[in-house]
């Protein structure tokens, strides 16, 4: 069992779809008109598959005047996890949110409360690590991507969400793009992308090499025969083990991509 959907209510569903993207940073997972409504959710860039929240209209009776309640008494409708709450709470200022609670240390988290101009005060609480715990661990907070070096960005974007069925998540042609599938995100860096100067000692950075992302398919001759009459090239010819089947194959610029199908 796990929790599939969570919900706010709010008094304009496009005006809180704008606020919860451009300036929260969710991403639009579902929207289907329902009548006067819609059926509207966002969700985490980074658990795109994650929890889905509903933007879901304050049009029962009883909505509003729980809401003014909460509000009045100054409790949040809802909260959400950050890894830092001043970063957030800058970041936030700075755009323009208006906070009823500033960052406040409450021993082991530390919350602040903002107005998500939708009717509702919204807590984003971090969680401080234990100081027992501090020395075993990692700095690295999560895997955010695998970056590779690009000649042209718009051409590997086609590649990855035509042909890979990845989703694009942000373009800035001709310097960079980001394209994801279920929790893995690729970073698309082209000659001008920071990512992508050349080394202090002057070398450059290259597509190509062996390192690679690894996708997982379910029938891999069936796929092996879809990219060939798209006119992919292949590095190899299919692989078994006891693991299961694989194959190379490479983007536009010669960056590897194996295809994996696990043993049953």
């Amino acid at each position: 069992m796990r929790i599939h959907l969570s919900s706010v209510l709010v008094d304009d569903q496009e005006k809180a779809l704008r606020f919860y993207t451009e300036v929260l940073g969710f991403v639009k997972k579902t929207d289907v008109p329902m009548g006067e409504f819609r059926w509207l959710t966002v969700v985490s860039p980074e658990s795109r598959e994650g929890t889905e929240l509903v933007l879901e209209p304050d049009a029962h009776a009883a909505a509003k005047p729980f809401k003014s309640a909460l509000v009045a008494d100054g409790i949040p409708f809802t909260s959400f996890a950050v890894a830092d709450v001043n970063a957030e709470y800058d970041r936030l200022r700075a755009a323009g949110v208006r906070f009823t609670q500033p960052p406040t240390d409450f021993g082991p988290v530390t919350t602040a409360v903002f107005d998500d101009t939708c009717g509702n005060l919204v807590q984003i609480a971090a969680q401080k690590t234990d100081v027992s715990q501090a020395a075993t661990t990692s700095f690295v907070q999560d895997v955010h991507g695998v970056r590779y070096q690009v000649k042209d960005v718009a051409r590997s974007v086609a590649f990855y969400t035509q042909l890979l069925g990845f989703a694009l998540e942000r373009e800035q042609v001709p310097a960079f793009a980001s394209v994801s599938l279920g929790g893995t995100r690729l970073l698309l860096s082209g000659p001008g992308a920071s990512g992508s100067r050349p080394m202090p000692n002057g070398q450059r950075q290259e597509p190509g090499g062996w390192n690679r992302v690894v996708l997982k398919v379910a029938d891999l001759p069936a796929v092996i025969a879809e990219l060939k009459k798209a006119g992919v090239r292949f590095r190899n010819e299919m692989e078994s083990g006891p693991g299961g089947r694989q194959i190379q194959i490479e983007d536009a610029d010669g960056n590897p991509v194996e295809l994996f199908e696990p043993a049953r």
